[in-house]
């Protein structure tokens, strides 16, 4: 739905990034709204390791996000080019965590969390970014009269987000809480660990299916240690309280 430039803050002096609508959807209400939504969720999260927000504006009729520029690439991209080492994936893993406990203890679910919504900038500082489809899952004014809760369907009935993160409750478009972060995050550390996601299968009907019938790979892939047994229970197809167990990485 977006298209991000670099730019020049000429006022400040500083490199920034903006996040306009793209040409197909800047007319559309429902993706104005959004893009406030995002704003507002990403700024009331003051945290090093989530990307921040300066601002939206108009300009002309179009509208756009200012926020932090990062020097650097996608966690994608970083899974893509080389196998983490044992101590960088757990000082990645330790910063992304804890940004996803504090989005989640100021009420905040991300609903879309995947290595290329997470920036690794140069010095090796792990940033979450593209908060389009959080909720507030607690009171929260600064979400508030943001148009609703977000449907996990667009208007033309496709599922909104990333299925191959997807948890299996999102899939089947239930209500959301914290547990729903915790399973995408699980498969975005076993991604780190094996380059690879648990669940990716040749077609999407594949996929949704390994996902709700909680048909991971972790099980062969990683030996018998403590963080098999974590991402196992981060990966559980059921919901149940031992999913919010992932904190004590």
């Amino acid at each position: 739905m977006g298209e991000v430039f670099r730019a020049v803050d000429q006022r400040l002096d500083r490199t920034v990034a903006l996040k306009f609508l793209s040409d197909a959807f800047e007319n559309d209400a429902r993706a104005r709204r959004q893009l406030a939504k995002e704003a507002r969720a990403a700024a009331a999260l003051d945290h090093p390791n989530i990307c921040s927000v300066y601002g939206i504006e108009e300009y002309d009729g179009q509208h756009f996000i200012v926020m932090q520029h990062i020097a650097g690439r996608t966690l994608s991209e970083v899974i893509k080019e080389r196998r983490l080492d044992p101590e960088e994936f757990r000082s990645l893993a330790k910063q992304i965590i804890e940004a996803v406990a504090f989005a989640h203890s100021h009420g905040i679910i991300h609903r879309d969390l995947k290595p290329g919504n997470i920036m690794i900038s140069d010095d090796g500082r792990a940033r979450i970014l593209d908060f389009g489809l959080a909720k507030a899952v607690a009171s929260n004014p600064l979400l508030e009269n943001t148009g609703g809760e977000t449907s996990q369907f667009s208007n033309n009935g496709g599922l909104i987000g990333t299925v191959s993160y997807m948890s299996p409750e999102q899939l089947r478009g239930e209500k959301l809480d914290f547990r729903s972060d915790v399973f995408s995050l699980g498969i975005v550390l076993f991604e780190m660990l094996t380059g690879k996601n648990p669940f990716a299968r040749p077609t999407q009907a594949e996929t949704i299916a390994a996902i709700l019938g909680g048909s991971s790979s972790v099980a062969g892939t990683l030996d018998e240690n403590d963080l098999k047994n974590l991402l196992l229970k981060c990966l559980s197809a059921e919901l149940s309280g031992e999913r919010n167990l992932w904190l004590r990485f």
